[in-house]
């Protein structure tokens, strides 16, 4: 598990050398003391940074992403570094003046597209999503709603502004003792707005699934099968965009309880065992000294799932 990772990596890394310098051999004498370790390391480091990205970390970091661009920036100059005894021709590029107005003018178009459709209008949400937190601090949750409506219009390719103004709704329902159901509409209108925006963030479906629990409870039991029924349908679209997370299993399995739907709780409490299960032998591996495992699910969360596991499938005949 430690060792072969390196090995291959090693294996790698020495295949790319030995390439360049059989490569350099052929090409004359002159090439033969050049070393070629440092590109190869350079170019596995790059690919290293590349592969890791894809599980780990955003290349977009800042300190991935100036790692990135340093390594290829010495990859670059190694190279410029080998060619500068070559024998090539130096090509000129002369531009008559109308390129060159043209060149200007293409990129003052695209400072001022970037300006006024990427950094003002981020600033601008950004700023008014700060000065709704300290309205909210100070209890003036009319003036933090104005302020958060603003800010989506402000930016509006991004869902942060109204994914907040849904949380805060559904605060000030729980801390209204549950008495008005309307600020959970008001949750679900912000949103589906968000949703429109970004329907990828699993969140956004998380939380619509308890807007809609809740508003169950404010009716009678007839009444609230819909809107179990559209909890069902976004605690599903939170699974389809998040599957690994046995927190989300547990829920979906929870409502399709209250659906009657038992063998679909079944799939779900059993997928939620299944990945914390799984998590925690991995904890095991890469922490052999530890004597208690950290839990992604929870303890109780955990011990639920399999005692409802357990319950619903001896209900289930055969």
């Amino acid at each position: 598990l430690y060792l072969m990772p390196v090995f291959v990596f090693l294996v790698g890394l020495l295949l790319v050398a030995i390439g360049q310098s059989r490569r350099r051999a052929l090409a004359g004498p002159a090439e033969k003391d050049r070393r070629s370790v440092i590109p190869a390391a350079l170019f596995a480091g790059l690919i290293g940074i590349l592969v890791h990205n894809l599980t780990d970390f955003a290349l977009f970091e800042p300190g991935v992403f100036t790692t990135f661009w340093t390594v290829l920036a010495c990859l670059i100059a190694t190279s410029l570094r080998d060619n500068e005894n070559a024998d090539c021709g130096t090509i000129h590029l002369e531009s008559r003046p109308i390129i060159r107005i043209l060149s200007v003018a293409v990129g003052l178009a695209a400072i001022f597209a970037y300006l006024n459709y990427a950094l003002i209008p981020v600033v601008r949400s950004t700023g008014k999503i700060h000065k709704a937190d300290l309205a909210a601090s100070s209890g003036r949750f009319d003036l933090v709603h104005d302020l958060l409506d603003s800010a989506a219009n402000d930016d509006p390719l991004s869902p942060a502004a109204l994914a907040l103004d849904a949380r805060l709704h559904i605060r000030s329902y729980e801390l209204n003792q549950k008495q008005n159901p309307e600020l959970l509409l008001m949750a679900e209108h912000s949103l589906k707005a968000a949703i429109s925006r970004n329907s990828v963030e699993f969140k956004h479906f998380e939380r619509l699934a308890t807007i809609y629990i809740m508003l169950a409870e404010t009716v009678t039991p007839s009444d609230g099968v819909s809107w179990i029924d559209k909890a069902f349908d976004a605690a599903s679209e939170a699974v389809k965009r998040y599957p690994g997370n046995a927190g989300l299993r547990v829920e979906l399995a929870r409502i399709a309880e209250e659906q009657g739907k038992t063998q679909a709780a079944i799939e779900h409490y059993s997928k939620a065992v299944d990945i914390e299960d799984s998590y925690r032998d991995q904890f095991r591996t890469i922490y052999p000294e530890r004597e208690e495992v950290v839990s992604r699910l929870g303890e109780d969360k955990y011990l639920f799932a399999k005692d409802r596991l357990k319950s619903l499938q001896q209900q289930e005949p055969p």
